[in-house]
């Protein structure tokens, strides 16, 4: 989950199997999840850019693009490089998941999963994703105070 206070966070969970996003999408909703599936690589492009989720769950086998070619395109996209991507699949080859890792995705769940596999990962690249978000806050408050020091003239105020 993101920010418990405001919102659950968003999975978009993409997968040509009916049946895998609605067995998974159940499981991860009775989480407290907002779970978004769609069937389709291009189906999970457009509902990105408009309303980018928190996480993707991908597969990688589907019809007219695979699920490398969906995250090579959300990589490529400045307001979605950091969106999380956790692939799901049958493929067991390690060759198939380092290509996974190669085109920017941050994990990697063969089928058939545990469920509790999958919520460990998913609660994780969350808390990561939350993690970075705070630093690179913090990193920005620390410019704008150095910022201020230097125009107040209490430069040597901040260390070298």
């Amino acid at each position: 989950m993101t920010d418990q206070s405001t919102r659950p966070a968003s999975l978009l969970l993409v997968d040509d199997t009916l049946e895998n996003l609605r067995v998974l999408g159940n499981m991860l909703g009775q989480e407290g999840y907002e779970v978004r599936p769609v069937s389709s690589g291009r189906q999970a492009l457009q509902a990105v850019e408009h309303d980018p989720p928190d996480l993707v769950l991908l597969d990688v086998s589907m019809p007219d693009m695979d699920g490398y070619e969906v995250c090579r395109q959300l990589r490529a996209k400045d307001h979605l490089k950091d969106v999380p991507v956790i692939f799901l699949t049958a493929w067991t080859d390690r060759a198939y998941m380092v290509k996974a890792f190669d085109v920017g995705g941050a994990d990697y769940v063969t089928k058939p999963f545990l469920f509790e596999e999958v919520l460990a990962r998913v609660s994780t690249h969350l808390a990561l994703r939350q993690a970075r978000a705070a630093l690179v806050e913090r990193d920005a408050r620390v410019r704008r105070l150095e910022q201020l020091l230097r125009e107040s003239g209490h430069a040597g105020l901040i260390p070298a």
